[in-house]
């Protein structure tokens, strides 16, 4: 949005949900809507409420087109990650890519998911690649000064594990691949826990292995840069995903990361940058760990920030304005 802005576009922060098309008429009056969830826009808590709601905003959508507006879709995933309702998702998500003037994936192979699953044209898909977060978050601070903050030894192997913790997030998956691990190791867990149970649960699963620190917070953007430079690799435990904005803010701030082995990863990740763990296969991750237990992640950080700098926001921003505006 500020690239855009910098371009010179008026550029405005949408909702989801709600009286859509009413502040889409009287306060937006866009040229262009760009949707990247839709889940909030199509699902309620019963089947029938998801139906009428999802139902309701197509006809929004058909007369926002209907009246001059360009319609985008930036496709993040292939089902909301709680997976509720997930048949009238993909149902009206199909419809929806129908209506789109311009559908926009992060990778080749991410656009080729979702082609497949909603139906989605090639003359309507446009691959762009995420952008990256260099300069985004303060980056000042020494690995040694964010280990002291931490207190984590100065010269222990540390995997971090960053973000808001969810069930799909096989947070428990690398608790469990990491108690294996030599005891010159420590993992820190650091995000915010909505579901009192998954908490509890998670406190109870860290408190015997005292190389486990476990923060359940919400980390402030001042204090990503503690997290990050503490850490030697970033993992990403997922036991799904299309594209993370999150791996590419650990690219960002120059680390080596684990990452399950999905083809739309695979085309965003140097090489030499990433130990890959299958999520399907018990004790991949273990192995994918221990790979870095021998491994230099300092160079490999600095391929994955290399590879991240490519990704200009200003260009991106372009590139997303010329291709709403360009006739299909």
């Amino acid at each position: 949005m500020d690239a855009q802005r910098e371009l010179g576009h008026e550029v405005l922060e949408g909702g989801g949900g709600g009286n859509f098309l009413g502040v889409a008429l009287r306060e937006w009056r866009a040229d262009i809507i760009h949707f990247h969830w839709l889940h909030p826009y199509l699902l309620r808590e019963s089947a029938v409420g998801s139906v009428l709601r999802a139902s309701r905003f197509m006809i929004e959508v058909a007369l926002l087109r209907a009246r001059g507006a360009k319609v985008a879709w930036t496709v993040h995933n292939l089902v909301n990650h709680a997976g509720q309702h997930a048949g009238i998702e993909r149902w009206f998500s199909c419809l929806f890519a129908k209506l789109a003037d311009a559908c926009f994936v992060h990778s080749h192979a991410a656009g080729e998911s979702a082609a497949e699953r909603f139906g989605i044209p090639a003359s309507k898909l446009h691959v762009i690649p995420h952008g990256n977060y260099i300069g985004c978050y303060p980056n000042e601070i020494s690995r040694e000064a964010a280990r002291g903050i931490l207190k984590l030894p100065s010269a222990a192997k540390v995997f971090l594990f960053l973000g808001r913790i969810e069930p799909y997030k096989g947070v428990f998956d690398l608790i469990d691949a990491f108690v294996g691990m030599p005891g010159d190791s420590h993992l820190v867990i650091a995000g915010k826990v909505v579901n009192p149970e998954l908490l509890a649960e998670l406190e109870m699963r860290c408190r015997d292995h005292p190389r486990i620190h476990f923060e359940p917070r919400r980390i402030p953007d001042q204090e990503l840069q503690v997290f990050y430079n503490a850490a030697d690799i970033v993992v990403f435990p997922f036991r799904q995903i299309l594209t993370s904005g999150s791996l590419v803010l650990a690219m960002s701030f120059g680390k080596a990361v684990v990452a399950p082995l999905v083809s739309s990863l695979e085309e965003i990740l140097p090489p030499a940058g990433v130990k890959w763990f299958v999520p399907t296969d018990p004790g991949s991750l273990s192995d994918a760990l221990s790979e870095w237990i021998d491994s230099d992640p300092e160079i490999a950080g600095a391929l994955n920030l290399t590879q991240a700098s490519v990704w200009e926001w200003k260009e991106i921003g372009a590139k997303v304005i010329d291709t709403c505006l360009t006739p299909q």
